[in-house]
């Protein structure tokens, strides 16, 4: 994923030049919208958001990996009962109901991965969500680019046809469509990453994977040979890029969010006072002690959602294309990841750590 960040650096610093252009030009509203596109949300900003959260006595789990993740670990096993998100590769890692485009009146946009074979646009009657995972990535994801020319409809049509990547690609050269030399391997990387990628377990109060891997490792979910497929320098032992494993103690102070995700080390005082860190905690905040007032933004600037992805899929799941009626052609449910019981179903929790 490390070319994707670069490129959402490359796109932050872009807004920000933009948005001191629009300064310049007494644009004001312009250079708000294009400052708030250049903001990074680092480790140091979201510790104040949970010193705030603490505060509130607000429950909360920091991600030891990808935030994407730890929110489909909570939804699998029943933690939680939807996710809000804008970012559509939560369906690919197998959140059950996810809530798109919420406004401030907290509508949006909800899909449920059940309802799946009631979309008429693409029709994902006899899909397994292994299908259409292999679909998003074929399509383009965080992980993979796609092939040139490859969206959504192109990527369902291939995977309805040949029912997995493997024989995509191969019908994809067949039809003299450059498919570069690694493609698959890189390919399978991308279906791991969905499929087993590091989170954390609150339950254990260890680390995990999202779905345990089989009995032979990453062979069990792999038609090509494991070895081939993983990263160079890597072999089946680690599985690094999953997620790095930490011991039990480091997992624990990230999850609290005690210890910075990223360089696995406590934040500084520097960090803490540049955020405010701790102002709620000693009642120095507006509002009384411990209490924590956020600012609201001025009427006159607009809320900027963020940016859809180019081959997003959520353009073809809108309530139109989901109507409330029963369709005979949708008889053969979709294979949607199972739902585990949990005890502790309906508490709270927020996302946390990078993503």
């Amino acid at each position: 994923k490390g070319e994707e960040d670069s490129g959402r650096d490359r796109g932050r610093e872009e807004m920000r030049q933009r948005a001191e252009a629009h300064l310049r030009a007494g644009n004001n509203v312009a250079a708000h919208e294009c400052f708030q596109k250049a903001v990074d949300i680092t480790p140091a900003v979201a510790k104040g958001f949970i010193e705030a959260l603490k505060a509130e006595d607000v429950e909360f789990v920091v991600a030891p990996y990808e935030a994407d993740a730890q929110m489909a670990y909570l939804s699998l096993s029943g933690s939680v009962g939807v996710v809000i998100t804008e970012d559509s590769d939560l369906l690919a890692y197998g959140c059950h109901t996810v809530l798109f485009k919420m406004d401030k009146n907290g509508e949006g946009q909800e899909v449920r991965l059940t309802e799946l074979p009631r979309c008429r646009e693409l029709s994902f009657v006899g899909f397994t969500h292994t299908m259409f995972v292999e679909m998003c990535i074929l399509a383009g994801c965080d992980f993979l680019k796609s092939l040139p020319g490859m969206g959504i409809k192109k990527a369902h049509a291939l995977i309805k046809k040949t029912r997995n990547f493997e024989k995509a690609c191969r019908s994809l050269r067949f039809s003299g469509t450059s498919v570069p030399r690694g493609y698959e391997q890189a390919f399978q990387r991308a279906l791991w990453t969905f499929q087993h990628q590091r989170v954390f377990c609150q339950a254990a109060q260890r680390m995990c994977h999202l779905r345990p891997l089989g009995d032979h490792g990453l062979e069990s979910s792999c038609r090509m040979k494991a070895e081939e497929c993983l990263p160079a320098g890597e072999d089946c032992s680690e599985l690094r890029f999953l997620g790095p494993l930490h011991s039990d103690e480091v997992a624990q102070r990230i999850a609290k969010g005690d210890l910075c995700p990223i360089v696995l080390t406590e934040f500084t005082e520097q960090q803490m006072a540049a955020f405010g860190v701790g102002q709620a905690a000693a009642g120095a905040r507006e509002g009384g002690a411990g209490t924590f007032t956020p600012r609201r933004p001025s009427a006159r600037h607009r809320s900027t959602a963020a940016p859809e992805k180019q081959n997003s899929i959520l353009k073809f799941l809108a309530a139109p294309s989901m109507p409330d009626l029963s369709d005979p052609a949708a008889a053969k449910d979709f294979a949607a990841p199972r739902l585990a019981e949990n005890s502790e179903r309906g508490r709270l929790r927020l996302r946390g750590g990078p993503g």
